[in-house]
């Protein structure tokens, strides 16, 4: 029997909710349902909207993974089909209630679920056609974890000025195959010979060297500080990247990213790894970039200010285009719609 799962709110939302809980940080689980025949598909997002462009853009485009839905929707057609949130769950909850939610609608059996749900492949069978494409795609040359050869090994080892990937292209092998080598873990016989005549250690497998010396655990995970990104303040510290991932509806990667410095923000935070001290993090405050900006919509006769929006996406809702909204406040373009507009500050209100 599956487990009841804790809900926070009702079936169907409408937009603003649905955006309101976005930007609260909690997950969904949502049905694309068929208005002809009644089969239905049962999905997770931490961004519903994000997630539901995906699958409208890959329909459209007629790539989508899923070949029974993409059937269905090329059949009857684009109006034929529904979009809804049907349960807001806490992300930690997020593939327990797919899972609830697909056997409740039998979406596996009698939908376009090709998995009986959460985080995996679940209830998958891979056709004769598609077993068999997979053993042509794993033999001989086409074997993507085809081995270095020893003069590739002594290549990939030696350089330093090159990335794990570029030779990882050009011989044709995984990225792993390359970063297993200069880590001084595969094709040993020839790193050692290197590294025994010639005193030479590539820069990771010295590192790694060190690491082990020292007792360092490197794939242990890091304590990632989430920073409020006005104030500077230490909202949590995480445990690690993963699990701000599955607690608490944020992504790893640009999580990953913010900490090594590849990205400013992520869901309107900063993010790095945390040392132990609470007065460790030394970055200026800054203006959350992606915060919604009031826009002034101005008549261009009088230069009168017609209404003030919330922001370029709220006119848009209302038959405006966000874009050339953008490109009038700044500066590259004159006017949209036969308005003018600009950014609107709580100045330009006072005054």
């Amino acid at each position: 029997m599956v487990a009841v799962i804790d809900t926070v709110a009702q079936v169907g939302f409408t937009e603003d909710e649905v955006n309101e809980m976005v930007a609260n940080g909690v997950g969904f689980i949502y049905v694309i349902t068929n208005k002809i025949n009644g089969k239905k598909y049962i999905g997770q997002a931490k961004d519903y909207r994000k997630r539901r462009r995906e699958h409208r853009n890959d329909l459209k485009g007629k790539r989508h993974h899923n070949k029974h839905l993409q059937r269905a929707w090329d059949k009857y057609g684009e109006n034929s089909f529904t979009f809804e949130v049907i349960a807001v769950v806490r992300c930690s909850m997020l593939d327990d209630a797919e899972i609830h939610y697909i056997a409740h609608f039998n979406s596996f059996e009698q939908g376009y679920n090709r998995t009986t749900g959460g985080d995996g492949a679940r209830g998958y069978k891979h056709t004769k056609e598609s077993k068999a494409k997979l053993r042509q795609a794993n033999q001989g040359e086409n074997n993507p974890n085809t081995l270095l050869t020893d003069e590739q090994r002594e290549i990939v080892y030696r350089d330093t000025q090159h990335t794990d990937v570029y030779w990882a292209e050009k011989f044709g092998v995984k990225r792993k195959a390359v970063n297993q080598v200069r880590l001084g873990k595969s094709g040993t016989h020839v790193t050692k010979r290197i590294n025994n005549e010639e005193g030479f250690f590539h820069s990771a497998h010295l590192a790694r060297l060190e690491a082990k010396e020292a007792g360092v655990n490197r794939s242990a995970p890091k304590p990632v500080a989430q920073i409020d990104a006005i104030t500077g303040k230490i909202i949590r510290v995480w445990e690690s990247a993963y699990e701000a991932d599955c607690e608490g509806c944020f992504h790893n990667a640009p999580i990953s990213r913010c900490c090594n410095d590849k990205q400013k923000t992520h869901k309107g935070y900063r993010w790095q790894f945390y040392n132990g001290e609470e007065s460790f993090y030394t970055g200026e405050a800054f203006v959350n970039r992606t915060a919604p900006k009031p826009v002034a919509q101005i008549d261009v006769i009088s230069g009168k200010v017609m209404r003030v929006w919330e922001s370029a996406n709220k006119a848009h809702r209302e038959g405006f285009n966000k874009v050339a909204i953008s490109k009038c406040c700044n500066g590259k373009r004159k006017t949209h719609g036969g308005y003018r507009w600009q950014f609107h500050t709580q100045e330009e209100t006072a005054g």
